[in-house]
Formats: C-alpha cells, sequence, structure tokens
C-alpha cells in the first residue's frame, strides 16, 4: 500500500500506552484517553472509502524463460493507490494491482491493514522491473521502498516472483506504458507460457 499520513493512529497508540502502563497510571486516568483514541479510530476506519478500482486488465510479465498472463487492477489516483489491497483476504495467483504514479519519483510503500504477504515489484517508465521486494509482512508499518525512481509498482501474492524467477531487467507490458502491442488473448490455459523457441 501506499505510505499516507496514519501514523497517529499506529505510532502515538503505542506509544502512548507503553507510556502508560510504564508509569502505572489507575485505571480511571487511562479509559477517557482510551476512549478518545478508540473514536478517533473508529471515525478513520469509518471514513475509508469504498474505492472502485474498475474493470480488471490484462498485464503480462516476460522473463528470460517464460510470459506471465495476470489480470490486475489499476490503482492510479490517490485514494486507490492510498487503499490498495488493504483488508483482502485472498487474492488469486492470476491477479494483481499495479500502482501508477504518474512520474519517475522514489515510492515508498507500506503494509498497514494488508492481511496477505505480498512481493512488490518496482517499474520504470518502459515497464522495466527495477527492483523486486518479496514476502512483505502483512500489517507492517515499515517503509518499503523502491530506492531509485520508479513510475510503477506491481503487487502478486508472495512467492510468486521467486516462482517465475523474475528479476531485474523483465519486462512488464501494460497499456500505461504503452508498449501493448497487441491484445492479450485468453485461449491460453495456463497463466503461464513458455517462450517460443
Amino acid at each position: 500500500m501506499f505510505l499516507q499520513a496514519h501514523y497517529y493512529l499506529d505510532v502515538v497508540l503505542p506509544v502512548a500506552s507503553k507510556y502508560i502502563l510504564s508509569y502505572e497510571i489507575p485505571m480511571r486516568k487511562i479509559l477517557p484517553v482510551a476512549l478518545v483514541f478508540w473514536f478517533f479510530h473508529s471515525v478513520a476506519l469509518a471514513q475509508q472509502p469504498d474505492i472502485d478500482f474498475g474493470p480488471a486488465q490484462d498485464l503480462q510479465i516476460i522473463s528470460a524463460n517464460q510470459t506471465v498472463l495476470l489480470s490486475v487492477e489499476l490503482a492510479d489516483d490517490p485514494d486507490e493507490r492510498a487503499q490498495g489491497l488493504m483488508m483482502r483476504t485472498e487474492m488469486a495467483d492470476t491477479a494483481g494491482m499495479l500502482f501508477d504514479f504518474k512520474r519517475m519519483q522514489i515510492v515508498n510503500m507500506w503494509m498497514k491493514n494488508t492481511l496477505i504477504p505480498l512481493d512488490m515489484i518496482f517499474l520504470d517508465e518502459q515497464g522495466k522491473i527495477v527492483t523486486i521486494i518479496r514476502n512483505t509482512k502483512p500489517g507492517s508499518l515499515r517503509r518499503i521502498s523502491s530506492a531509485v525512481p520508479v513510475i510503477a509498482v506491481l503487487e502478486v501474492n508472495a512467492g510468486l516472483s521467486r516462482k517465475w524467477q523474475l528479476q531485474r531487467g523483465d519486462q512488464v507490458v501494460h497499456k500505461m506504458f504503452q508498449n501493448q502491442q497487441e491484445e492479450i488473448t485468453e485461449d491460453t490455459p495456463d497463466s503461464t507460457m513458455p517462450l517460443p523457441e
């Protein structure tokens, strides 16, 4: 998920709890503070928008040994990028989410409210893989950085980038990169096809 300003819930509250426990503050003083934090946390969750990512889109990943076909959701505005795959309990191995950041920049992601482990594949403006962060931890607030400027991030289920033997320089084909020369057909029985000799 794209990192945004939710730290008051996820950093302030744990720090305050540690402080309260360390100094053995009476419960009658703790309760009002806890209720205030609970209220704002509930409001924040209630205001979380119901995002419609639109219809799934075709995407290919072309490596040295195979071409992988995926059907991905596109997150290309701030609300969609902030929501990402939060609260999803499962995702098909033939699915994913593509984050379009519109311009080359260093991108920071995190796993807040994300319930499934992911592989994050960072892409340049040509759709080339520049960085892969594998097996990200669900719920973690650790910053996951592209380290170098990228324009997009593809999230897939954890373990798939290794299964597909993806590496830096492999090509992602999608209309956002303007490198989709022809429509991807659906007549293949498998999502993974060997390249022709």
